[in-house]
């Protein structure tokens, strides 16, 4: 109950092309903490998850590649981190993880879950659900499941696992498809939350 894990991203005021993501931990319940660096460039959007055993995740992306995935583990808790040789993939945003803590058949499984950029038969490129999980404390991960709900930009949002193991991922669509969804253009009268389950 005295181990805690966190993450933050540090952005420079002049840019945030100079960003960098950290791991920051603590077993004494918060007094002290160490920092980890994790050397990804323009990182952005980090998340960690910790097990019951220790071993820890963390994920981060790497903006200056066109946001690919970057993951890390950690054995010791949090107080060392190793690079994942895994590739998940560039076009992605607001990953996100959660670990099953039930008793159940998927005890320990880690779900990692983000928008991913699908581009289908047509060649137009659509925002999906992507899910994929580890079964060995984030050693290998399955092939990634994309889940296209929809043919509107969407937000992924933090996945949850209920009591008999049920995947619960949330998302929010707010605009049509559009290549500049930072822009206002074909933004809906109301944001529409939805869910999608496994």
């Amino acid at each position: 109950p005295k181990h805690l894990l966190a993450t933050a991203m540090a952005v420079s005021p002049s840019a945030v092309a100079d960003s960098s993501c950290a791991a920051f931990v603590s077993f004494d319940g918060g007094r002290t903490w160490a920092r980890h660096n994790f050397d990804i460039a323009a990182c952005a959007d980090p998340w960690v998850a910790l097990r019951e055993d220790g071993t820890s995740l963390f994920a981060g992306l790497a903006m200056a590649r066109d946001n690919e995935m970057q993951l890390a583990r950690s054995v010791d808790g949090g107080r060392t981190w190793t690079p994942v040789p895994l590739d998940l993939g560039r076009a992605h945003d607001h990953e996100t993880m959660i670990v099953d803590t039930t008793t159940g058949p998927h005890a320990g499984t880690i779900y990692l879950v983000s928008n991913g950029s699908w581009r289908g038969r047509s060649g137009r490129s659509s925002w999906s659900v992507f899910v994929t999980r580890s079964a060995d404390g984030g050693k290998t991960f399955t092939p990634p499941v994309h889940v296209i709900p929809s043919n509107l930009n969407f937000n992924v949002l933090t996945p949850g696992v209920l009591s008999d193991g049920t995947v619960v991922v949330p998302y929010m669509d707010f605009q049509s498809n559009i290549s500049d969804f930072r822009s206002r253009a074909g933004e809906l009268e109301r944001k529409r939350a939805w869910v999608v389950t496994s």
